[in-house]
Order: structure tokens, then C-alpha cells, then sequence
């Protein structure tokens, strides 16, 4: 996929709005092809960044074997800036944490990734292509996603 929001690839019925926050409820049906987001989210141009207080979350059901995305700790040089720390995500595959054999190259052994920079981020790695459901949790506002990568996908 491009990027998220010029593609298109929201599956909540909200939709996206580059003018002010809103708050996204977590749909029951996710198909596949989409990504579903819950909790208050702004769109950018190209990005999705976290604007809430509480947690924030992510579902995108997939079907591939590795999963790589690119994440920001805050879309704006300024606001990284004033906030150098890096932001937590947690990373679980349908509904339960990762295991050792699933956790991509930058998933700590506690499930969490540590965005430090924007760059690409190694999530999953399934031993083949498996249809699953990835879940992001984050609970630090400024949190931005850009797009995700499904690899081993078989056309």
C-alpha cells in the first residue's frame, strides 16, 4: 500500500477529515483489505497521527507472512523536537501478544516497538502466509503512521 490516506485504505465508516480530529469507534465486520482505527485520530496529508489521551488502537486483518511499516514519533520536526522521547507501541496478532517466532526484527521480547525516529519498522514475521489480524496499541499522543507493507503475499 501507499500511504494511508491518499489510498484509502480506512475501513471505518467515519472516514477521513484533514480539518479537525475524530473520534473513531472500532467497527464489529473488519474484511480484509482495510485498516480500522479506534480512538481519536487526526488525518494529514499523508499520515494518521494519535491526538488522544488514552489509547489508541489499530486493526488491520492481512493475509502475508512479514509486515513492515513506516511510523513517526511525531509527523512535525518541531514537535520531535520538543518531545525527543520515544513513543511505545504494542504489537499483538489476533488478540494475543506475539510470540518469540512471530516478533519482526524491531519488537522487543515485551511485544513493543519503540518509535524513536521515522523509518520503517519490521513488525510480524509468520513462517508463510497466514490470513491474521494485527492490533497496535499506543497510549502516547503524536504517534504517526504512514503506511503498511504486507510481504509473502502470493497474487
Amino acid at each position: 500500500m501507499p500511504d494511508l490516506v491518499q489510498r484509502g485504505a480506512l475501513g471505518n465508516p467515519e472516514g477521513y477529515s484533514l480539518r479537525a480530529p475524530i473520534l473513531y469507534r472500532l467497527p464489529e465486520q473488519r474484511p480484509t483489505g482495510y485498516f480500522y482505527i479506534q480512538g481519536a485520530w487526526q488525518a494529514g496529508e499523508e499520515q494518521l497521527t494519535y491526538v488522544g489521551q488514552t489509547e489508541g488502537i489499530i486493526h488491520m486483518p492481512y493475509e502475508a507472512a512479514e509486515i513492515f511499516a513506516v511510523f513517526s514519533p511525531h509527523h512535525e520536526l518541531v514537535e520531535r523536537m520538543l518531545n525527543p522521547d520515544a513513543i511505545s507501541v504494542e504489537i499483538w496478532q489476533d488478540d494475543r501478544p506475539l510470540t518469540e517466532d512471530q516478533r519482526g526484527d524491531d519488537v522487543a521480547a515485551t511485544g513493543h516497538v519503540m518509535i524513536d525516529r521515522p523509518r520503517v519498522y519490521h513488525l510480524i514475521r509468520n513462517r508463510r502466509q497466514e490470513a491474521h489480524e494485527l492490533m497496535l496499541r499506543v497510549r502516547s499522543g503524536g504517534f504517526s503512521v504512514y503506511v503498511f507493507s504486507l510481504w509473502g503475499v502470493s497474487a
